[in-house]
C-alpha cells in the first residue's frame, strides 16, 4: 500500500473501470430510489457513498483493512470520506475525460519524431 495520494489515485482508477463495467446495474439500482443519487461538483450526480465504498473495498481489500477502519472513526459522514477520497465526481463525466486525455497522449506520441539511433549515441555521450 502505497502514500493515500497513490491510495487515492489508484481508488479513482479501479472505480471508473468498474462504473464503465457494471454502469447499467448500478443505474437501475440507484434509480430504485431517488435517494441513492448524490449531486457533484462537476454538476453530475453519483451513486450514494455506501455503494461506491462497497465497491472500492471489495475491488482494493488492502484499503479496506489499513485505512477504513481509521477514516470512519475519524468521520461518520459517508459524503465527507467520498470527498476526502477524491471519488466525488459524476463517474459518466470522468470517463469522458479520461478517454479524452488518452486520446490526446496517443495523439501527441504520433507527432514525435522518431528517435534515431544517431541521437541515441549523443544522449549517451554528451
Amino acid at each position: 500500500m502505497g502514500t493515500l495520494t497513490e491510495v487515492k489515485k489508484d481508488l479513482k482508477e479501479k472505480w471508473l473501470d468498474y462504473w464503465e463495467i457494471n454502469r447499467e446495474w448500478i443505474i437501475l439500482f440507484c434509480n430504485y430510489s431517488s435517494n441513492r443519487w448524490r449531486k457533484t461538483p462537476d454538476e453530475g450526480k453519483r451513486p450514494m457513498p455506501e455503494i461506491i465504498l462497497g465497491i472500492i473495498c471489495g475491488l482494493e481489500p488492502n484499503f479496506a483493512e489499513n485505512f477504513m477502519e481509521v477514516f470512519i472513526s475519524l468521520n461518520k459522514d459517508s459524503d465527507a470520506l467520498i470527498r476526502a477520497l477524491g471519488l466525488n465526481f459524476d463517474p459518466d463525466i470522468e470517463l469522458k475525460k479520461r478517454r479524452e486525455e488518452r486520446e490526446k497522449v496517443q495523439q501527441e506520441a504520433h507527432l514525435l519524431p522518431p528517435v534515431s539511433p544517431l541521437d541515441d549515441f549523443r544522449k549517451q555521450n554528451l
